[in-house]
């Protein structure tokens, strides 16, 4: 689940797929290029290391998935996902370039989108009525 698949969908090795990133930090949301011929990776969550993560057992169980938001509604279900925010930036061979992190979710609480313009990279989140706006010279 933490793993980005790559899949081919032009060139000789259309239609094949390979492993691009595997076990990530978090839970990839979106991908978007870069200004580095990269990619942009938003993380929906992060997953604890060391330790034990509870959205990688409950991923294993769809059953327990299934009981968990049987009896409970989406709102409370986010209230229980930490609100540390990550974004990173993988080369184009998979490799990590740079991240950016937000532990208690300050700046942007569960970011779901990143876009790269002019110097600045832009988050949002579908939990928030607002965009962060990041000036990349600055970082």
């Amino acid at each position: 689940m933490a793993r980005i698949r790559r899949c081919y969908t032009s060139g000789l090795t259309k239609g094949g797929a390979d492993m691009f990133a595997e076990n990530l930090p978090g839970f990839p949301d979106n991908i978007r290029p870069s200004s580095s011929g990269g990619y942009w990776i938003v993380m929906s969550a992060i997953r604890p290391n060391p330790g034990f993560s509870t959205i990688d057992f409950v991923a294993e169980r769809p059953w327990i998935k299934k009981i968990v938001f049987k009896l409970l509604n989406q709102e409370t279900v986010m209230k229980l996902v930490p609100k540390y925010s990550l974004v990173l930036e993988l080369n184009e061979d998979g490799s990590y370039k740079r991240s950016f992190h937000d532990p208690h979710g300050m700046v942007v609480a569960h970011p779901s989108e990143a876009h790269e313009h002019d110097d600045y990279l832009y988050l949002g989140s579908f939990r928030s009525p607002f965009i962060c706006k990041l000036n990349l010279k600055d970082i």
